[in-house]
């Protein structure tokens, strides 16, 4: 799309959705691709474009406010068809509102109801016309994915807010559950526990029973102290053991919360295969982010893994649209030069084969290059 028509965006995508969602074949490939389509259950639609070696030159725009003068064919094997293609059968002219509809053949409202011929009118809001997520029109998609990285941002944030939210919840449960354990230990006691006045009273009389023994007796007086320490001891032990039984509370939550999560994941990737080496490879790249990996960082891992799996994957993008334009540059020169010695070949990186066995020939014929731009062009064929 062209930046100046940025918000008819989504309605373009609605008229050229057809031919932006195939699968363009070379002429030379469709009998091949054909049959190995039938051999497979695809478990998807797919729509095939055959492309001839030669395409016609495209069409001027008949239409008023055309389409074609929106949108601009990018740069590749593939951009003269399109060009031609777009002008044959999507010069649809893109009209303000639904009544001006009338005064076109052919047309687009910026709310996306379509108009295809003279009777027949299509608006297919199953789904939303300003969905980003939907949108497929581009040379690359870089702008779906930075828009698809700000939506994960943002599920991140929120996410980041329920679980700090679940953390608050997890530590009142966790407080409830040591009351819980202190109101059953003291349910099971008699109010004669709770009496204070009568307790100190009655302890006051031990004390002074206790005092007048002992007085007499040094053994008594050690296992008096020794049964203290004994009740110290059974305090502390008491305290420890509600304390982790809290904690086993606590974890069984969290236990149980991960289960979830593992199920929702699992369910996720029913029906994908992923092989052992990739699996691996994506090991390595999470570890190399952070080798300590839990439920609470994984997210922020995982959008750094994808940033750099998105980043190397256009390098590698870059790398073949170049490679492609050399090849293409170097063959026309070689054509141009011996004309006689390629007749079928064009200057089309499919064609590379043909010129590696034309170089082959060269070399073992042992036949003399007068022009290094020859040599060169097969070289590089070679090396593509």
């Amino acid at each position: 799309m062209m930046p100046e028509y940025a918000e008819w965006t989504g309605a373009i995508e609605r008229v050229l959705h057809p031919l932006a969602s195939a699968l363009l074949v070379r002429d030379a490939d469709l009998v091949r691709v054909r049959r190995l389509i039938e051999k497979r259950s695809l478990g998807t639609r797919l729509v095939i474009e055959a492309v001839p070696a030669d395409a016609a030159a495209p069409r001027p725009a008949r239409a008023r406010d055309s389409l074609l003068h929106r949108v601009r064919v990018a740069e590749g094997p593939f951009q003269k068809w399109m060009q031609w293609r777009l002008s044959d059968s999507f010069d649809v002219s893109c009209v303000a509102g639904p009544d001006e509809l009338d005064e076109v053949e052919r047309g687009v409202t910026l709310g996306g109801q379509i108009k295809t011929s003279a009777r027949r009118y299509e608006k297919n809001d199953r789904v939303a016309i300003d969905d980003r997520r939907h949108w497929i029109l581009g040379s690359d998609n870089q702008a779906k994915i930075d828009h698809l990285l700000e939506r994960r941002a943002a599920a991140q944030t929120e996410l980041d807010r329920m679980r700090a939210e679940l953390d608050e919840h997890l530590a009142a449960g966790q407080a409830a559950m040591a009351r819980r354990l202190l109101l059953e230990r003291v349910l099971k006691r008699t109010w004669a526990e709770f009496d204070a006045a009568a307790a100190e009273a009655t302890i006051a009389d031990r004390e002074a029973e206790l005092a007048r023994l002992t007085a007499r007796s040094r053994d008594l007086d050690e296992a008096s102290r020794a049964v203290e320490d004994a009740e110290r001891r059974k305090q502390s032990s008491n305290q420890e053991a509600d304390d982790a039984n809290a904690a086993r509370a606590l974890a069984m939550s969290a236990l149980q919360a991960s289960d979830s999560l593992i199920a929702q994941l699992t369910a996720r990737l029913h029906g994908v295969e992923v092989a052992d080496a990739d699996i691996a490879l994506l090991e390595a790249r999470y570890r190399a982010v952070q080798r300590r990996i839990d439920t609470a960082n994984i997210g922020d891992i995982g959008l750094k893994v994808a940033n750099a799996l998105h980043a190397a994957a256009k390098e590698a993008d870059d790398a073949r649209s170049r490679s492609m334009m050399t090849f293409a540059r170097l063959a026309s020169e070689f054509r141009g030069a011996w004309p006689a010695a390629a007749p079928n070949l064009t200057s089309d990186v499919d064609d590379r084969s043909g010129y590696r066995a034309l170089l082959d020939g060269i070399r073992t014929r042992g036949l003399p290059l007068t022009r290094r731009t020859s040599a060169d062009c097969c070289a590089r064929s070679r090396a593509t």
